[in-house]
């Protein structure tokens, strides 16, 4: 018996993907239970890129009409990031609309038809829940490169700091400063060992963070996690 994920994934999300997508055969859509959200990594081909802020909002505008016109409950909590060829999307299974326990087995998640980071949002002043936000940006940034999974880790980063400041991904200069590190960091991957380069890039995210450049950070993250993700870069062992 299907799960409610599994019936989910291959009846509601991916035909709602292929739809906004058309061009793109290959695609992977995977439920994320740590996360409560689909991820899904999209090869882009030339008639389905996204270069400008307007069409990525355009995008963004359709995926949520879709699933607005679905049964099943959910948010965009991360938009798309551009990296070359390659469009990452986050669609967050809204448990605050569930009136009923997730048949998903990650009831965990939820309680009291609460997510813990609405609880703490209620709870706690702004500024506290604020930096508990970009804090665990830092934590996760800062164990990746140690993990199997490491893009789980810079994934979580992204979902941490999208909470904090969602607007960034929208504004022109930021799709700009992606891709231009990325190119930096092709460069870089030429020049230096890849645990080297490892270091410094996350170091330079986590000093980014420090100094409040939040746009600076969630671009070098993106590009780190888009190489990981495309297997240039493999763990750190200790």
């Amino acid at each position: 018996m299907k799960s409610f994920t599994d019936f989910a994934t291959s009846t509601v999300v991916d035909p709602i993907i292929r739809r906004i997508f058309p061009n793109s055969n290959e695609r992977n859509v995977l439920w994320d239970p740590d996360l409560s959200a689909w991820r899904i990594d999209i090869p882009i081909h030339t008639n389905d890129r996204i270069d400008t802020g307007l069409d990525l909002a355009n995008k963004i505008d359709t995926i949520k009409k879709e699933f607005n016109r679905s049964n099943i409950p959910t948010r965009v909590l991360f938009d798309i990031d551009m990296v070359t060829e390659y469009a990452y999307i986050m669609i967050k299974y809204d448990f605050k609309q569930v009136i009923k326990p997730s048949t998903s087995g990650n009831a965990y998640y939820c309680q009291n038809g609460k997510e813990c980071i609405e609880q703490m949002k209620e709870s706690f002043p702004k500024a506290m829940v604020e930096g508990f936000m970009i804090l665990n940006v830092f934590k996760y940034v800062d164990r990746a490169p140690y993990k199997e999974d490491a893009v789980k880790d810079l994934d979580k980063a992204l979902s941490y700091l999208d909470m904090y400041e969602p607007n960034i991904k929208l504004t022109s200069t930021y799709n700009v400063q992606v891709k231009r590190d990325n190119e930096f960091f092709m460069q870089l991957l030429k020049e230096q060992p890849p645990s080297e380069l490892i270091r410094n890039w996350t170091d330079d995210i986590k000093h980014a963070l420090t100094k409040m450049y939040y746009s600076s950070a969630r671009a070098k993250i993106v590009v780190l996690r888009h190489h990981f993700y495309i297997g240039e870069l493999s763990m750190i062992k200790l």
